[in-house]
């Protein structure tokens, strides 16, 4: 028994060695299964939504031109005023002092004036002597006139109509030349900001952009009003980036309403017609679910990817940029994106560029 073990082990390791150099083929990863969705038609493609903020379009610090103990505050944080009211006075009796005092000197000057020119007529005093006299009137006139306009600046006017934001100063206090007493800010007219990205604006003209906007009227929408519309006007565009939002600023003009107050600080909502700025600029609304970051380290930013199917069944990723947020988890995106393309809204951790898919059924959102 053993000669023949020994007999046919040769053999096995011929054949064992001939079967291990047999190449082993690994299965090909299976297509990634994802859910799709066409873009439908959009009657008001050029369309979009975009957060908004009232603001002041005055906002003034108001201080006194002359320093001064404070004796009496007529208005209160919050107070309407009107162009020209008074809001604040200093102690103004070292002032009316010095007013009379200059007066007195200006009138003494000018009969000292008066006199000499009598003599110099009648040849008893020289004419240098009267030159003299007569700047001397001159500088005491002008002193005198601004002790007056010392005086008058004892009194704080409103510039324009508007309300007062802020009093931080409180009467019996003394406060400098130039010192904020107070701040105010206009109410009958008022700004709309609105931040913009780069993208809208990288390649619109200043000066089209501005004739096209000046001949439109903006819609907008306050959160204090959710079912009124107001209705504004353009007023500039910013060309210089903001630090902290990186974005632009497109400023409106919003005019109060008798029965409704607009005040600085609400929020709201405008509707602007994106042809303004980039006329070929299309809108187009996609499911939040097909919207992918360009950056995962940071999210926030508006610029996003969605995952565009071709014609040899393949994806290709779209930078689009998002704006509002509409019915149906849909969201309002500026891009190279068309009706009728389709677009992917699962499966997207799998995807690269060119990656093959497997279609699952249409995702229809209606």
């Amino acid at each position: 028994m053993r000669d023949i073990y020994l007999k046919l082990l040769p053999i096995c390791l011929i054949t064992w060695g001939i079967s291990g150099c047999e190449k082993i083929e690994i299965p090909k990863p299976l297509a990634p299964i994802v859910e799709t969705y066409v873009i439908p038609k959009n009657n008001n493609e050029n369309l979009q939504h975009f957060p908004a903020l009232i603001k002041a379009s005055d906002y003034t610090s108001l201080s006194f031109r002359v320093s001064g103990e404070i004796v009496s505050v007529l208005v209160t944080s919050g107070s309407k005023v009107k162009k020209g009211e008074k809001i604040a006075t200093l102690d103004d009796s070292d002032f009316i002092l010095d007013v009379d005092n200059k007066r007195v000197k200006t009138e003494f000057s000018k009969v000292s004036m008066e006199r000499a020119k009598k003599m110099v007529a009648l040849n008893n005093m020289a004419q240098s002597t009267l030159d003299q006299l007569e700047a001397e009137y001159r500088i005491a006139l002008t002193s005198y006139q601004l002790a007056q306009t010392k005086l008058n600046y004892t009194t704080l006017y409103a510039p324009f109509d508007g309300i007062i934001a802020s009093i931080p100063t409180e009467s019996f206090q003394n406060i400098q030349t130039g010192e904020q007493f107070t701040t105010m800010q206009r109410t009958d007219k008022l700004q709309v900001n609105i931040e913009l990205p780069d993208v809208i604006l990288a390649q619109a003209s200043a000066k089209a952009t501005a004739e096209r906007a000046s001949k439109r009227l903006f819609k907008v929408t306050l959160d204090a009003y959710p079912d009124h519309t107001f209705t504004a006007y353009y007023q500039e565009h910013t060309l210089e980036q903001n630090n902290d939002s990186k974005s632009y600023q497109l400023i409106l003009e919003i005019k109060q309403e008798e029965d409704k107050t607009i005040l600085p600080g609400m929020p709201g909502s405008v509707s602007l017609d994106l042809s303004i700025f980039q006329p070929k600029l299309k809108v187009n609304k996609v499911p939040l679910a097909a919207l992918v970051s360009m950056d995962d380290k940071d999210i926030s930013k508006p610029q996003k990817i969605v995952w565009r199917m071709t014609e040899e069944q393949t994806v290709e990723p779209v930078e689009v940029l998002i704006g509002q947020f509409t019915e149906n988890s849909l969201v309002e995106v500026t891009g190279d994106l068309k009706p009728g393309d389709t677009i992917a809204v699962s499966g997207l951790l799998y995807l690269k560029e060119n990656t093959q898919v497997i279609l699952a059924d249409s995702k229809e959102i209606k």
